[in-house]
């Protein structure tokens, strides 16, 4: 019934509106299945290195979730944009790796296209993927500005929100986190 719902309302949508109700979906799918990880094995998911880091864990246990780990703005490369460009970082139309360990200090991305290219922790998560036009991923950010737009997470009690770049340093990141009273940059 609810598919069938969705069916008859997407096309009514905008694409960006669609493809970001597609991600939302897809992070409560990732964060379901960490959540029913944790609940199978009593233990938090092992961190692997570099390609396969914690998703392919998950993978293992429950397949489902490859078909859901690429946000629809910005999907899996091909193989042969892999061959031609294999770093590990992406833009705001390429999937990237969102995996970062955010302290205080990090200061935000000034290219929004691409994150800085991974230069920090932070950067990677100030790239505008949704509530703002393509326009807004400008390569030369003044960090003063109020940041466009915003990025799907999902939290630890499984549910997953449009957090707007902004507030990102207002989001609890791990157990330690202080919200630092002013944003890095402002």
């Amino acid at each position: 019934m609810i598919a069938l719902l969705a069916g008859m309302l997407l096309p009514a949508l905008s694409k960006a509106k669609a493809k970001a109700i597609k991600c939302i979906g897809s992070l409560k799918q990732i964060s379901l299945s960490n959540y029913m990880y944790i609940s199978d094995t009593g233990k938090p998911v092992h961190y692997e290195s570099w390609p396969y880091l914690w998703i392919s864990q998950l993978q293992e246990k429950y397949a489902a979730i490859k078909d859901v780990r690429f946000c629809p703005s910005a999907p899996e490369p091909s193989d042969v944009a892999l061959k031609k460009d294999s770093a590990g970082f992406g833009t705001v139309n390429r999937a990237w790796l969102v995996d970062a360990w955010p302290v205080e200090t990090d200061r935000l991305a000034r290219n929004l296209y691409n994150g800085d290219k991974f230069q920090g922790a932070m950067v990677r998560f100030t790239i505008p993927c949704h509530a703002a036009g393509r326009e807004a991923a400008v390569t030369n950010f003044n960090p003063k500005d109020a940041l466009p737009g915003g990025v799907n997470v999902a939290f630890a009690d499984n549910h997953v929100e449009l957090a707007r770049l902004e507030n990102l340093w207002n989001l609890t990141w791990h157990k330690n986190w202080r919200a630092p009273a002013v944003r890095s940059g402002k």
